[in-house]
């Protein structure tokens, strides 16, 4: 059988011209990628060298318990640590910023009780704000004759000089234990409450320590002690009911100068020698 002058190879040509389109649209992504890379690299170019990405400045307020730059310093490497592409972009440029906890834990420094870090991208400034702890009370260990201060939260934050008086109340603690700055002094933040709750019905009604102690945390007692050694005994998990009353009672009633001690530990009873 004789071919054709105008016979065509169907299966040949289809192929070719499917090859064609193959090759074109490899060409054509090809062209898409370096594109896409070319914007990218312009981007990261435009990004890492244009002054308009730059931090205009870096402060630090409320800082007065711990070094400013150590502050800035210790966030830097944290934020470092969390990403790789702030580590790229470096502190000094303010995208780097974004990738900061709004309110990071500085565990390094137990004076500092929270942090804030406030951003703005329009006046290109970072603005670091420190609440530092403030001494409420002060723990003295008589073991080791350190005295430490505890904040409102009764966190022991920073050694301190030994107080002697009311203004400042004064936990004496007799146990061999570690003290660890950053740490609750009691394990319950109930008993703190409790004992504070107490001594400030205590204050209305004239009766004001010289100290507290908590001698066995096991027994989840304390006791506050008064400038002729009267002792009141209290339990850390509760504050005695009607308190106030009570202690109007005893000054009415009973001559305390003769009296060694009165026992609230066990609740709608007291106890006195």
């Amino acid at each position: 059988m004789k071919k054709g002058k105008d016979f065509q190879n169907t299966v040949l040509f289809g192929k070719k011209g499917t090859e064609g389109k193959r090759f074109s649209k490899f060409w054509v992504r090809v062209a898409l990628l370096f594109l896409f890379g070319a914007i990218l690299a312009g981007a990261l170019y435009f990004i890492m060298r244009s002054s308009w990405f730059d931090v205009g400045s870096v402060s630090v307020e409320g800082a007065e318990l711990v070094p400013q730059e150590m502050v800035v310093s210790t966030i830097e490497t944290g934020i470092i640590g969390k990403s790789a592409l702030a580590s790229f972009l470096g502190p000094q440029n303010i995208l780097f910023w974004f990738f900061a906890d709004p309110n990071p834990r500085l565990l390094r420094f137990p004076q500092v009780r929270g942090v804030d870090v406030e951003i703005s991208f329009w006046k290109k400034t970072i603005v670091i704000r420190i609440d530092e702890r403030r001494i409420q009370s002060v723990l003295c260990k008589s073991v080791s004759g350190n005295c430490y201060g505890l904040d409102q939260d009764g966190i022991i934050f920073t050694k301190s000089p030994e107080v002697r008086g009311a203004l400042i109340l004064k936990f004496e603690d007799e146990s061999t234990s570690s003290v660890v700055l950053g740490n609750p002094y009691l394990r319950d933040p109930q008993w703190l409450k409790n004992i504070t709750a107490t001594l400030d019905i205590m204050k209305q009604d004239g009766f004001i320590p010289q100290s507290v102690r908590v001698d066995n945390a096991s027994l989840e007692e304390w006791r506050a002690i008064f400038p002729s050694e009267l002792a009141f005994y209290f339990s850390l998990h509760f504050v005695p009911e009607n308190l106030g009353s009570i202690l109007k009672d005893i000054g009415n009633r009973t001559d305390i100068k003769n009296l060694q001690y009165f026992d609230f530990r066990v609740p709608n009873r007291i106890y006195y020698k």
